[in-house]
């Protein structure tokens, strides 16, 4: 084999030598080739020594690699293998794809998988972040409870809108879930959540409580100079509690109690439960303003608080829409309701009882609004005598006792001895209203119905106390009254002796002006309640509730009590005025049948009348019924009635010497100016002056007649344009009638008509040899 091999050398040798120097021309060149391959020859014998060195790393290296690479291939050739043994398994057709997209679903859902199980880990350890830190580092505990409510947030059904628009949904889950997994893991982090924010609240709240009890709360906790110092544990525990509320009530949106009003609320209901919920001596049916008393004491020993850090502090972390006063008042009224709807049934057994508590109800609900200022947190608070009203039987019997008491104190109003007396007997010009102690009363039961049911919210019980109590009651006064009226006109039995009724009239003048100044009272009061605001809304919902009724747009609610009872003082106005003209003119028969009033004839009529001194004394007994009535009807009625009445009466008074004196009369100048002397003197001057400062505008045709009547003869010579008897009666003869009117103007009279004047003219003696004389001259 050695043989062989160098005959192999030899062989390349001759082959590299022949292919080097294939002539003998290029043998020349010998010496430089062998400088060369030496060269070379060196040159690989230095890199052989290299090599030599590092050969056994690289070879082990080449060892390690091969070894890896054969492995590798043997894996790739199982794999061959196992490939074509599975595609010569499937079928050759169109299946194939769909195959291969089931089996990238599939792992796609081991992706999720993946996912879901890594959330779940998160899930847990924020959960585990809040248990550790919650009592050392309680930024950090909440920051880990925040991030949880976010998940829970992202991945809860009803909640996922809200969280896309808050932006909250970018740091949700980085995959999609569908179907049950949505509801196992909202499920999971919702309880995950919700015991974190359990075990807090419950460790911020035991911190809080510790901290009021070390503030001796619920005793007024005093404010002044020092008490920063004491109130910086109280701020810290209580702000934990706010920051741990969920942001949506810090923005005002979500209504419920804020987690540290409740623990303040603790210890103060509880102490009312204790006192007014069970079988304490305090706790006692006939007394409910003790418990009252107790919530509005407790209200305003903790206002200065309440309104102080507390409301600050709500401010500073962002719950400032929320009233700490009104969360507190709040809490304390859940006590307070729940113990009236335990204590309703048993109140309704005893009608008493009942009135007395729902009278403190009102008054409670009353002191909270007005007082405290107390609205709701959430809506409009109906009242704690709303509760009376949340179920139908009870609100029937509430009216039902209501009704009874309602009427028990009417008729003891109106039964009683002084029922017509006046209130106040005392009277000034300016009396515009006189109530009896009756009408008092009365206006006071009504007022007493209204504070009843003013309040409360629902529009068919407030329709159902006025139009059951109300209403019914303001019937029962007015029918009290017509049937005094009937009773005291069937009573009356006119007699012609004059003077002889005057002693009963004026008592029974008195008892109907007692009745109009009740009636006129109570009128006048209603139409003052329909302005207030109250009755005005109640009128609108009214209208509305009856199709917007537009012709009743400026009424009011009582605008049909008003009319009746306006009618009924217009009535007894009317049988005033009766019984005094029935008085009047019986007195008044011998002066009415006075016929002929020539007294002590004159030659002419241009002598002057004689001095008179003294009235007719046939008309001195009419004015003594007069003055004897007039004075008692200003006594017993207020001033616009007594006007109104003034008036009427005088208008009577003096349409009845207008037809029965001046018409029936025959005049001469000296009987004229008699009958002047009469009226002015007695009837104007004697009598109406001291209740009118102008009597005679109030008989306007019997003043008008009597200027007529003592018209001079002939113009005086002082005043030449006056008007005189000749004047007037030749501007009747011509018929001019807007001369005559015009010279009746002169002479003040307006309210006679033409023929009314002719007529009075007649009545004059001296005007009949006046017309004969100027037919003559014609």
């Amino acid at each position: 084999m050695i043989a062989s091999a160098q005959s192999d050398v030899e062989a390349q040798v001759a082959r590299l030598l022949n292919a080097q120097f294939p002539t003998l021309d290029s043998l020349t060149g010998v010496v430089q080739f062998l400088t060369t391959t030496q060269a070379r020859r060196k040159a690989l014998l230095e890199e052989a020594s290299k090599q030599a060195e590092t050969a056994p790393q690289k070879v082990l290296g080449i060892v390690a690699e091969a070894k890896q690479v054969h492995a590798e291939l043997k894996d790739l050739q199982a794999r061959r293998t196992h490939l074509v043994q599975t595609l010569e398994q499937l079928p050759t057709d169109e299946t194939l794809l769909a195959t291969l997209s089931a089996a990238q679903t599939k792992l796609q859902k081991l992706q999720i998988a993946k996912s879901y199980v890594e959330t779940l880990l998160k899930i847990d350890g924020l959960s585990a972040k809040v248990e550790q830190n919650m009592a050392r580092d309680v930024t950090a505990a909440l920051d880990a409870y925040d991030e949880l409510r976010l998940f829970w947030r992202v991945v809860h059904p009803e909640l996922a809108e809200v969280a896309e628009a808050l932006g909250d949904a970018e740091v949700g889950l980085p995959f999609p879930i569908e179907g049950d997994a949505t509801k196992n893991l909202a499920s999971y982090v919702e309880g995950v959540t919700s015991n974190a924010h359990a075990s807090m609240k419950s460790q911020f709240a035991r911190k809080l409580e510790d901290v009021l009890d070390a503030l001796d709360w619920p005793k007024p906790i005093a404010l002044g100079p020092n008490a920063d110092e004491k109130l910086s544990a109280f701020r810290e525990a209580f702000a934990n509690l706010l920051l741990l509320q969920n942001p949506e009530q810090r923005d005002g949106d979500v209504s419920g109690p804020l987690s540290p009003m409740e623990v303040l609320l603790q210890a103060p209901v509880l102490h009312f439960k204790y006192h007014f919920q069970g079988d304490r001596p305090t706790n006692r049916l006939d007394k409910p303003e003790w418990g009252f008393t107790r919530v509005l004491t407790t209200i305003r020993d903790h206002s200065v608080f309440l309104c102080g850090p507390v409301q600050l502090l709500l401010d500073e972390y962002g719950f400032a829409s929320r009233d700490a006063k009104n969360e507190f008042i709040h809490g304390l009224l859940v006590a307070v309701m729940h113990k009236l709807r335990i204590e309703a049934p048993k109140l309704l057994l005893e009608p008493r009882l009942f009135s007395h508590a729902v009278k403190e109800t009102l008054a409670f609900d009353k002191s909270l609004r007005e007082v405290h200022l107390y609205t709701q947190p959430k809506g409009n608070w109906k009242g704690c005598a709303s509760i009376f009203t949340e179920k139908t039987e009870w609100f029937q019997q509430w009216i039902a006792m209501e009704l009874a008491a309602s009427q028990s104190k009417f008729a003891e109003a109106i039964e009683a001895d002084e029922a017509w007396e006046f209130a106040d007997e005392a009277i000034t010009e300016s009396d515009e209203l006189r109530p009896t102690q009756s009408a008092e009363l009365f206006v006071k039961i009504l007022e007493a119905i209204t504070d009843r049911y003013k309040l409360l919210p629902e529009f068919a019980h407030r329709i159902s106390f006025f139009n059951e109590l109300q209403l019914p009651l303001l019937e029962d006064y007015l029918q009290e009254v017509r049937s005094g009226i009937k009773k005291h006109v069937s009573a009356f039995h006119p007699i012609n002796t004059p003077g002889a009724m005057i002693p009963n009239k004026s008592g029974r003048l008195q008892m109907l002006c007692r009745y109009a100044s009740s009636l006129h009272y109570i009128a006048s009061t209603l139409q003052e309640w329909g302005d207030q605001p109250f009755f005005v809304d109640f009128w609108e919902e009214i209208r509305e509730r009856a199709d917007g009724d537009e012709a009743g747009i400026n009424a009011t609610v009582f605008d049909e009590a008003i009319v009746a009872y306006e009618k009924g003082v217009k009535r007894l106005q009317d049988v005033i005025i009766q019984d005094v003209m029935q008085e009047f003119t019986e007195s008044m028969w011998q002066y009415d049948r006075r016929r002929n009033w020539v007294i002590a004839s004159h030659s002419s009529l241009d002598d002057h009348a004689p001095h008179l001194e003294e009235i007719s004394p046939e008309l001195c007994s009419s004015l003594d019924a007069l003055s004897h009535f007039i004075p008692n009807l200003r006594t017993n009625l207020p001033h616009s009635l007594f006007q109104h009445v003034l008036r009427d009466l005088a208008f009577r008074i003096d349409e009845h010497l207008f037809t029965r004196v001046v018409l029936r009369g025959r005049f001469n100048s000296a009987g004229a100016q008699q009958l002047q002397f009469d009226i002015t003197s007695g009837l104007f001057s004697g009598l109406f002056r001291r209740w009118h400062p102008k009597p005679a505008a109030l008989f306007r045709r019997l003043n008008e007649s009597l200027i007529l009547l003592t018209l001079p003869m002939n113009p005086p010579k002082h005043h030449p344009s006056a008007l005189s008897l000749v004047t007037l009666v030749e501007g009747l003869l011509d018929g001019d009638e807007k001369a005559v009117r015009a010279n009746l103007e002169k002479a003040h009279v307006y309210r006679l008509t033409t023929p009314e004047v002719q007529d009075v003219v007649n009545r004059l003696f001296e005007v009949e040899s006046l017309f004969s004389q100027i037919l003559q001259d014609d």
